[in-house]
């Protein structure tokens, strides 16, 4: 039984988002259950108030289920939610031999709306005189709320470690933190007493944070019953349901895995239905088609179906794949009959919208809050008060507050009715409880009104929040309600209601990484509203007791070290010991990283004095919570360290960060390295590492056995340090064994330390006995690793290994040429500009030099040592195994010439022996060696494991400031060459092979090889070897290729006849590149911004990075004509004036002090400190962006969304007006004034979170935004369990070969084993787990299931990365295809849309995807007669750029071959056309497409021109027709003026005669 209790977040409806499935069960006997276990209420005094009628019944359980979830699930029952301090027992002599006189518990059937009539009062009151007890306990029974088993009655226990055991007492108490296991007689039909225990100050405390939890945060529970019982009442909550129950999962996958192995083995029907006929067959598809039709979306002809990729105002709607209901919202009432949206469109927003109102319902307004009375005096403090509380309803003032005494037993109402009058004794009605909320609701009818509401809307919020398993309802759904709550409008108020804070956070309790952008709340109309910050004195009184994640209830500071070396050398002899191992490391170094951010902001807000003070702040050191903090700056000369500068001393805590997290996932023994944990935030980097045992301490309890802490000092050198290295680092990081002086910095470089460093006050604690005086400076050691890492003998006699700056060679491309370089970057420079990316006169900002301290720590990737390792070894096996063959054919011929002589010879007399002797020869000399030497055979290879040693690299080459060995030892001065020329090799294999072959793929577009946007860009990068400073160096080679590209086609225009290559060069790929570049180097700069001046702006940064963030997003700056235009024509729509900002905060004040922020930079200073970095980072110069001439390619929008993640800037979801002219600064904003910013405003900028890198985290995870205090664990950490990776691999092999049951099985036995490390299943390998399990069983043709397994990958993908992550662009693209497949052609295309919005806004508007997403749309409505809407897809595809133009002309002709249908001939005529240029261009004349399109070219010319002589000749009648109703109009009108003249004569006549 496992619950999700939720406890910890702002909303228990919000964090129920994910349902925790145990994909990986295995069959389990019934016997290993538990079955009809019950809990019985708290004990009574009058045991006959006693009920077996109330026992709460367990769901089958196993042994081996925490006591924790136990509690868990019972803290979300009503009626016991609000007990906390209690324990629970077992007694073997009270245990239930049947069923009978069990019942599940029915707390809330008595519960109804406070607006019903409410039940009369009992007719016996008793005597007030006697209030303190019988009174109370006639006014509990009055109330169905108030639990019957808190009052007076209630039988109170001391706590179980302080309770007296009677002789003979065979009472066991559940440890909190064990299991069932330990319990002895436990079986079936058994139950547990609840024994309520007395409180302390600390217990007391939690009690309170509980009750507060429960009524002001609008967790009010929701459970009534944890089992369903067909005699008892139905369960409405699924979702606790499936939580408490491990066989619901168990069941789910054992139905899948069921399923596979019938349509396995039962591939044929011993029942086979008759064969129809042909003509039926046709009517079903026929009939079958027409329903699919029907489900295709409707487009209406003046809405378009292109999706805006750069629409960030309904970025959730959009990323969802919700655009029916974004259409419904910004409609204004979903109920308008005229437009036609579906019943689901209706479903979600009806139920987000009371989903906002069961949460104002929810929240009971009652503030409690420690009384000025508190603490105790004395003399009530011995009379056993334990605080005092005061109780105030907030939405009813007219009723007067009350104060509460905390005793030991429980909580009563005193006599105390103002601050002015303090009486602690118990009042007449004193409403006495065990429990604080019991008293509440006795005394306050309004509260008590108020939490009968709450009950019953909690209900309501968890059924709607897990709608019945029969709806099919996307998980994905419930994290899009939490994301649009602030546009939902209660019905049942005629304003819009204003949301609060805790609305814009909700996102960030089940996001692992919080969005970028923030839901923005506002009117259909698009008005944005401001939220409202809610008066809450308790989020106050907890802030100001905030112990900065230090736990002061554990007695003592957790030695996180000892936790953390005590896992690592638990025993992992079996499965279980890995699993508890793995669970436990995963659980300690996730504290640690809570703990570590926690401190790191409290150091960034000075809560925390230095250790150092007298020293300089950026000097300063802190211990906290047993945690180091340090910043990453360059500390001087005192120190042993290679690096000099800031950059490099930041870069160095990165790499050591690495170093630390590669031997942790190697899981190495005997070595030991410390908890590490980066926190970048606001330009400052902090490095928070646990303490080595000893090392603060004034003794000598540690030592020095490896390396050197002062610069001047010798190196130290331990022989069984050094065997652990090389057994660690040698054989597993391929790190090799060289000699270095012991005395390793030059003379130079000693003078220059001694005469920069200070006198020092004292030394080093550290003891360096083994240090051996280098008098002459020629001693020598040998060493294994980065020659500044230390090795230190901690009190706890372990080996520490600190400071491993490195584990690979130093990267000779970035090595100046004449200090040994490779001297690549140098021919670039030197080359004439022929081939240039920029113009002659353009201003480079490449540095003519490759000096820098920070190239210090460039060094290879250890993925480019692995793969030219294998290289080299494959290559060295090959010539070895050629070789070894043709050696042994030179000796088979002088064998058997050998033996033909010697049979000779012996033939007379042993006639019977050549067949023998041949053989023998034969096997011994011809016998073919193995292929490849691998596992054993390589290993009993002397040979090859000599070469393959030969292979390691030296990580100590090319270092500044480091003494030569040529005087001294000649032999290791000419190994060192020699690693040099190795690693110099390595650099050259790297320029010459990686980097070309990758831009070769990018042109291939091999599998889809284009990665999306930054993050994927990295991770494609490092898995080749190559690091993110090459991106220049792409950047180059990907301007020479798009050259060559434009060369061709003018080649071709001018009427050369040469063909074009089928494959165009990706325009999105340079894009990409310069987009990342920029990115990266906005965050340096920015980082500057924050800490010049002392850091002075990094106090209120907002108005920094919105004109920051402005200046990039801008062509150019308006002029003030330009600015005034622009605010007249947005008619005060997102637009606030200079009253409002000069309004937000003081300004101009703090005199001249340099604490006031400096003015911000316009666009020309920001871009050129930009521009410096790019070429002094990556040795670029940008091609697309900074642009005279506005590029169309520079891509805005997916540049705003990388600055700000990797800077952790959050925005408001709201439309930028970006690519256009802007404002850093609509004026003066000198004195800390707060001034306008265009497109970006000050108010837009939500926050600014730390970045937070984990060494312990999964591979290729680097820095991830994290909000502070969330529950959410950033960044995800490494499970170390290979039995999970094993069975996960396992689970691939099987499924390649076609084995789908096994797959499955496997699949599900990984995910299992991972979920039961990290205890949820927010985790990247269940992920990938989740998606195995998808794709296994769409291939197995169990849609259902494949349908169910993938809504959750992709709801797990967007908790993991966000809504915008590629992996939910993925996981969109996966339920696409399971939904088409399976018929279901809406929900298809919804995400495919999804999928559109997701990659145009990652990858920009030139993504090589949108092409063949609309085109794949368009097919859908093709085929099933939506021909119009197909039409708008295909053109929509045709703009958009193909880089294969295969499937450019693929697409042009299925638009051709529409027109034709549509009869618009000459159309298709004209579409044709253009798809057999690109056939003919590409494919030559005489290939067989090009034929076929000439001949289809040729039918649509005669159908266009029978149509034109038709229309011709249609209008040639029809202007005949129009003639001879002209001339027959013109003789008619003739014919009536000739009669109308003869009347007119005969009026004439006819007056003539009158007169």
């Amino acid at each position: 039984m496992t619950a999700e209790t939720n406890m910890e977040s702002e909303d228990n409806a919000d964090k129920t988002v994910v349902v925790k499935e145990d994909n990986g069960a295995r069959e389990e006997n019934e016997d290993t259950f538990l079955s009809n276990l019950a809990i019985l209420p708290p004990l009574q005094k009058n045991h006959n108030d006693f009920g077996m009628q109330d026992a709460i019944v367990l769901p089958p359980i196993r042994p081996e289920e925490p006591v924790q979830s136990i509690r868990a699930a019972l803290s979300e029952v009503c009626g016991y939610a609000h007990i906390t301090n209690y324990r629970l027992e077992f007694s073997p002599s009270t245990g239930v031999s049947s069923k009978n006189g069990i019942t599940a518990k029915n707390t809330n059937s008595a519960v109804e709306p406070s607006s019903t009539k409410k039940k009369g009062k009992k007719k016996n009151k008793k005597n007030k005189n006697n209030s303190n007890n019988s009174s109370t306990v006639s006014s509990a029974h009055k109330h169905s709320v108030v639990s019957k088993y808190t009052g007076p009655n209630a039988v109170v226990h001391l706590r179980s470690n302080e309770k007296n055991v009677a002789p003979g007492d065979d009472t066991q108490v559940l440890d909190d933190y064990g299991d069932l296991t330990t319990l002895k007689e436990l079986g079936s039909n058994s139950y547990f007493k609840i024994v309520l225990e007395t409180y302390d100050i600390a217990t007391l405390r939690d009690h309170v944070r509980r009750t507060r939890y429960l009524l002001e945060d609008g967790n009010a529970p929701h459970v009534s019953s944890l089992v369903v019982d067909d005699n008892t009442q139905t369960i409405n909550d699924d979702d606790s349901q499936q939580n408490m129950n491990h066989d619901s999962s168990n069941d789910v996958a054992e139905n899948e895995t069921t399923k596979l192995n019938k349509n396995d083995d039962n591939t044929q029907s011993i029942n086979e239905p008759k064969e129809k006929t042909e003509k039926e067959l046709e009517e079903e598809e026929k009939k079958k088609r027409q329903e699919l039709a029907k489900k295709l979306p409707a487009f209406a002809l003046e809405s378009p179906v292109v999706v805006d990729g750069s629409n960030l105002e309904d970025f959730f709607y959009l990323a969802c794949g919700e655009e029916a209901a974004m259409k419904c919202f910004h409609d204004g009432d979903s109920t308008n009959t005229k437009k036609d949206y579906d019943n689901n469109t209706k479903s979600v927003l009806d139920v987000t919208n009371r989903l906002n109102e069961l949460e104002n319902i929810a929240k009971v307004s009652c503030n409690i809050a420690y009384s000025g009375f508190n603490p105790p005096p004395s003399n009530r403090r011995i009379l056993g008060d334990l605080a005092y509380l005061e109780v105030k309803s907030a939405k009813h003032p007219n009723e007067l507050s009350f104060f509460i005494t905390c005793i030991p037993t429980g909580f009563y109402v005193n006599k105390t009715f103002s601050s002015e009058h303090f009486d602690p004794t118990p009042a007449p009605e004193a409403c006495f409880s065990h429990t604080l909320l019991d008293c509440i609701l006795q005394k306050s009818k309004s509260t008590r009104n108020a939490w009968i509401d709450a009950l019953v809307a909690s209900k309501e919020r968890a059924q709607l929040n897990s709608p019945p398993p029969s709806t099919n309802e996307n998980p994905l759904q419930a994290l899009f309600r939490l994301a649009i709550r602030g546009d939902m409008t209660p019905s049942n108020h005629k304003k819009l209601s204003i949301p609060t804070i805790s609305t814009s956070t909700s996102l960030d309790t089940v996001l692992l990484r919080p969005s970028w952008l923030v839901p923005f709340p506002r009117t259909p109309n698009s008005e944005p509203i401001e939220y409202k910050h809610e008066y809450n004195p308790t989020r106050a009184e907890d802030d100001l007791n905030n112990t900065f994640g230090l736990d002061i209830r554990g007695g003592s500071l957790r030695d996180w070290n000892e936790e953390i070396q005590s896992t690592r050398e638990m025993p992992t002899e079996n499965l279980q010991q890995r699993l508890d191992r793995a669970k436990l490391m995963h659980k300690v170094l996730s504290d640690f990283g809570e703990a570590a951010l926690a401190g790191a902001m409290a150091v960034t807000d000075g809560s925390i004095t230095p250790m150092n003070p007298n020293e300089p702040t950026r000097s300063h050191v802190y211990v906290h919570n047993n945690i180091f903090f340090s910043r990453a700056l360059d500390a001087g000369v005192d120190t042993f360290k290679i690096t000099e500068g800031d950059r490099a001393a930041r870069k160095a805590a990165n790499r050591d960060a690495q170093c630390v997290g590669t031997l942790h996932r190697l899981d190495v023994s005997g070595l030991h390295t410390l908890a590490t944990v980066i926190v970048d935030f606001l330009g400052s980097r902090l490095v928070c590492q646990s303490l080595v045992p000893g090392i603060l301490h004034g003794e000598k309890t540690h030592k020095l056995l490896y390396g050197a802490v002062e610069a001047t000092s010798p190196l130290v050198w331990d022989e069984e340090m050094q065997t652990l290295l090389e057994e660690n680092l040698g054989k597993g990081l391929m790190v090799a064994t060289r000699t270095v002086p012991s005395s390793p910095f030059t003379s130079e470089r000693l003078e220059e330390i001694r005469k920069m460093r200070p006198i020092l006050a004292h030394m080093h604690d550290l003891a360096i006995d083994n240090v051996k005086e280098d008098k002459n400076g020629n001693e020598t050691i040998s060493i294994c690793g980065p020659v500044e890492a230390k090795g230190i003998l901690g009190s706890d006699q372990r080996k520490y290994l600190l400071d491993l700056s490195r584990l690979t060679p130093r990267d000779a491309n970035w090595v100046p040429k004449s200090q040994g370089g490779s001297g690549h970057w140098e021919s670039i420079t030197s080359a004439t500009p022929a081939s240039s990316q920029k113009p002659a006169m353009a201003q480079s900002f490449i540095p003519a030099s490759l000096e820098d301290n920070e190239w210090t720590m460039a060094v290879l990737r250890p993925e480019l040592i692995t793969n030219l390792t294998h290289k080299k070894m494959r290559e060295w096996l090959q010539a070895r195994k050629k070789g070894e063959k043709a050696s042994s054919e030179e000796a088979e011929d002088s064998v058997k010439n050998q033996t033909k002589v010697g049979v000779e010879k012996i033939l007379p007399e042993k006639k019977g022996t050549e067949d023998t002797v041949c053989e023998k020869s034969t096997e011994s000399t011809v016998a073919d060696p193995p292929e490849e030497l691998h596992g054993a055979d390589q290993k009993n290879n002397p040979e090859a494991q000599n070469y393959l040693k030969s292979l390691r690299m030296n990580i100590n080459v090319f270092l500044p400031h480091m003494k030569t060995l040529e005087n001294i030892d000649k032999a290791a001065f000419e190994q060192i060459s020699e690693d040099e020329e190795k690693s110099r090799d390595a650099a050259s294999f790297l320029w010459e092979n990686v980097l070309p072959s990758l831009s070769k793929e990018m042109r291939q577009n091999l599998s889809h090889q284009i990665p999306p946007d930054g993050k994927s860009l990295t991770e494609l990068l490092h898995q080749r070897g190559m690091n993110c400073r090459y991106l220049g160096r792409l950047a180059t080679l990907a301007v020479e290729e798009e050259a060559k590209d434009l060369q061709a086609e003018k080649d071709v225009a001018s009427g050369k006849p040469e063909k074009l290559p089928r494959k165009a060069f990706p325009e999105c790929w340079l894009e990409l590149l310069e987009c990342e570049m920029v990115a990266r180097a906005a965050k340096h700069v920015l980082d500057s911004y924050f800490v010049e001046n002392g850091g002075s702006v990094s106090a209120q940064p907002a108005q920094l990075v919105a004109s920051f963030l402005s200046a990039l997003m801008m062509t150019s700056e308006e002029s003030a004509a330009e600015t005034e235009h622009r605010v007249s024509k947005d008619d005060g729509e997102n637009h606030f004036d200079d009253d409002y900002f000069n309004g937000l905060t003081m300004f101009n004040v703090g005199g001249d002090g340099d604490a006031i922020p400096p003015p911000v930079r316009d666009r020309g200073q920001v871009w050129n400190d930009i521009e410096n970095e790019i070429g002094r980072r990556f040795r670029y110069d940008l091609t697309l962006h900074n642009r005279k001439e506005v590029s169309r390619r520079v891509q805005y929008i997916p540049l705003l969304r990388r600055i700000c993640q990797r800077s952790g800037i959050r925005l408001l979801a709201k439309n930028y007006k970006v690519g256009d002219k802007g404002l850093c600064s609509a004026g003066p904003n000198t004195g800390g004034r707060i001034s306008d910013s265009y497109p970006i405003q000050p108010v837009d900028v939500v926050d600014v979170l730390p970045m937070v890198k984990n060494a312990a985290s999964i591979a290729g995870e680097s820095f991830v935004p994290c909000v502070p205090g969330a529950v959410a664990i950033v960044p995800l950490l490494h499970v170390l369990l290979p039995d999970a990776k094993a069975t996960f691999e396992a689970a691939h092999l099987h499924f390649n070969v076609g084995s789908l049951p096994q797959a499955l099985e496997y699949v599900q036995e990984a995910a299992n084993l991972y979920q039961r490390v990290v205890d949820t299943p927010l985790h990247t390998n269940v992920s990938r787990c989740l998606d195995l399990t998808a794709v296994v069983l769409f291939q197995a043709n169990e849609m259902e299931l494949a349908a169910t397994n993938a809504a959750r990958a992709l709801a797990v993908a967007v908790q993991l990365g966000g809504f915008d992550c590629t992996e939910a662009v993925t996981a969109h693209s996966t339920m696409s295809h399971i939904h088409i497949t399976s018929g279901n052609l809406t929900e298809g295309i919804n995400h495919l849309r999804a999928s559109i919005y997701l990659q145009e806004l990652l990858a920009g508007k030139n993504s090589p995807e949108l092409s063949n997403l609309y085109h794949k749309i368009g097919t859908l409505y093709h085929e099933f007669g939506g021909l119009i809407n197909a039409l708008r897809f295909y053109q929509e595809a045709a703009n958009k750029r193909n880089y294969d133009r295969m499937a450019e002309s693929m697409i042009l002709k299925s638009m051709a071959l529409l027109l034709a249908n549509l009869g618009h001939f000459k159309a298709a005529l004209d579409t044709e056309k253009r798809a057999h240029n690109v056939y003919r261009l590409t494919l030559g004349e005489d290939h067989e497409l090009t034929k076929n399109s000439a001949n289809t070219l040729k039918h649509f010319m005669k159908l266009a021109v029978e149509q034109g002589s038709r229309q011709v000749e249609e209008e040639r009648k029809r202007q005949d027709e129009l003639a001879a109703d002209a001339i027959a109009d013109e003789i008619v009108a003739d014919e009536a003026a000739e009669d109308s003249k003869k009347k007119k004569k005969k009026k004439s006549k006819k007056k003539k005669a009158k007169s």
